[in-house]
């Protein structure tokens, strides 16, 4: 395993050097299983009413198709991809094969998240993820009470919250059962205007249910749809504040956490490409239910299709070569923000990682 990351890494900066051109990877590939979706989250560019930001892709196909996923576990492997992950314009496990996606992808020997708003975790699909050794079960969660779910899930039946509670339960009781580490079961929070001064409960929630992890995520506005559920300064510092409290305390209870990149993610903002270059097109590809490709979820314009080219060859077109190169430069990036929304860029923390090797090499002499 050491051998192979030292590989990628080689490889990926190698690819690097020549500002173009990957000769690994996508190391990790995100999948919109499905647009079927039983809630209607804040702020969601895909079942939100309110935010009015394009999604690529077809909008006639319901769900991934099995066949395209089977092609791409098989196309992917020898590129050095070893991670997927099953996300969605709605909830994974609503895709009529879930079950057969999920085994595509372990029986392929990936290692892979599956992504899930945490309404639908019954026993049967529980013990069908610790028969296949799925990795990482992240639960979407943003309340720690029924009063915040009516605030960040409009609309629907906030008996979802405790539902969503005894969902978590049941799986780390059943991980105990069958003596199974797998899947680390992961919160995903999104922190906004809303929830911010509850971290620290929300630590106390997880625990109590039995979770291993609590990654926090701003609150995208999608071009500037409810930018009034952002944070103000003096909240932010509150956050900023309750943070430092809840990472202290997660470590003590052995709970993982994001807590430095989140933070980063924050203080960096909207204006991202002020900050940092972009790297994501060396290291992930996003495939879209119809099989649009595209480097990351914000950004709007095609990059190639699978039902047109298989990934080895999109992976070094025209399109990722060029998108490569413009995020490269901050004339570039500006350009490619138009078209997409970088703002608290969900890639930040790979990025910054990234850079400080490439600041070194001098990739690009707009950041330092």
């Amino acid at each position: 395993m050491l051998k192979t990351i030292l590989f990628d890494k080689i490889a990926l900066l190698r690819g690097l050097l020549t500002k173009e051109y990957a000769y690994v990877g996508p190391l990790h590939i995100t999948i919109d299983t499905t647009r079927r979706c039983n809630l209607r989250c804040l702020g969601c560019r895909y079942q939100d009413p309110r935010v009015n930001f394009p999604s690529t892709g077809g909008q006639k196909g319901m769900d991934v198709s099995l066949d395209l996923l089977k092609q791409l576990c098989k196309d992917a492997k020898p590129m050095g991809t070893n991670a997927m992950i099953l996300t969605g314009e709605g909830e994974p496990f609503l895709h009529p094969q879930y079950p057969d996606v999920i085994s595509t992808i372990k029986e392929s020997g990936y290692h892979l998240t599956a992504r899930t708003n945490g309404t639908l975790m019954k026993d049967e699909i529980i013990h069908k993820m610790i028969d296949l050794k799925v990795d990482v079960l992240k639960v979407s969660l943003w309340a720690t009470s029924i009063e915040e779910y009516q605030h960040l899930y409009p609309g629907v039946n906030t008996d979802n919250f405790n539902k969503i509670i005894e969902g978590l339960k049941r799986v780390a009781r059943i991980k105990q059962e069958r003596r199974s580490e797998l899947p680390s079961l992961i919160i995903h929070q999104v922190v906004n205007k809303y929830n911010f001064s509850t971290v620290e409960k929300m630590v106390d929630l997880i625990h109590q249910a039995g979770c291993d992890g609590l990654y926090f995520a701003p609150f995208k506005a999608w071009k500037g749809a409810l930018t009034s559920v952002f944070l103000s300064t003096d909240e932010e510092k509150e956050l900023e504040r309750q943070m430092v409290i809840a990472r202290k305390k997660m470590s003590t209870l052995g709970i993982q956490h994001n807590v430095p990149t989140a933070l980063l993610r924050f203080k960096t903002g909207n204006e991202v490409w002020k900050k940092y270059p972009c790297y994501v097109a060396w290291f992930h590809a996003r495939v879209k239910l119809d099989g649009t490709v595209i480097p990351c979820d914000p950004y709007t314009v095609a990059v190639g299709n699978l039902n047109q080219e298989r990934m080895p060859q999109i992976w070094n077109n025209e399109h990722y070569r060029n998108f490569r190169r413009k995020t490269l430069s901050r004339e570039g990036l500006v350009d490619i923000c138009r078209e997409s929304d970088c703002g608290f860029c969900c890639h930040l923390g790979y990025n910054a990682r990234i850079h400080r090797v490439g600041k070194w090499l001098k990739l690009t002499s707009t950041w330092r």
